[in-house]
């Protein structure tokens, strides 16, 4: 999406015979996906979050997004539910509260996600370890993954942050931010 967006004789009259677009997989950028709103506009922007072990999903349409920059939509098909510390559900909207789907549709692959397995709760919601916060109309906003934050010597790093910042700067086409293993910083 970004690649596109940087073509040098990009022209929106190209796009005229696009119905929609739906993006999903890897967070979009606010840049990117105000571009592609600018391109085709809002109305054929979508964007669906979801796990590939069928836990759940959201969806958002361009228009609803510029309302609320950094949605991920409401859920599709899907109950959406933050859970308070102890795994509840609770009045919580606010802060990196586990975030759960329900009830899955178990259609994915695994029942892992990075050699973490999913959590269900006795009423049958699931989740991959994802956590967010509602806004008051149900609108899901995630924030990073537990397993998705890296370890720097003792500092937390959220890879998204490292990518955005790369992609700023005018010579970096895309960045990918990954943990290694380092002798003096410690496991990551």
């Amino acid at each position: 999406m970004r690649e596109i967006l940087r073509l040098p004789d990009l022209d929106p009259a190209g796009f005229t015979s696009l119905r929609a677009m739906l993006h999903t997989a890897a967070r979009c950028d606010a840049e990117t996906k105000r571009g592609w709103i600018g391109l085709l506009g809002p109305e054929r922007v979508y964007e669906l979050y979801g796990a590939t072990e069928g836990v759940g999903v959201t969806l958002v349409r361009g228009d609803e997004w510029l309302a609320r920059p950094g949605t991920v939509g409401r859920g599709f098909v899907t109950q959406v539910r933050i859970l308070d510390e102890a795994g509840k559900p609770g009045p919580a909207r606010r802060g990196r509260q586990p975030c759960s789907c329900g009830p899955p549709q178990r259609v994915g692959r695994s029942d892992y996600v990075n050699e973490q397995a999913i959590r269900t709760t006795l009423d049958g919601f699931a989740t991959v370890g994802d956590h967010g916060r509602l806004d008051r109309d149900g609108y899901l906003y995630l924030e990073p993954r537990d397993h998705d934050i890296i370890n720097v010597g003792g500092e937390k790093v959220d890879p998204d942050e490292v990518e955005a910042a790369l992609r700023d700067h005018p010579a970096v086409i895309d960045a990918v931010a990954v943990a290694v293993p380092h002798r003096r910083s410690g496991r990551w």
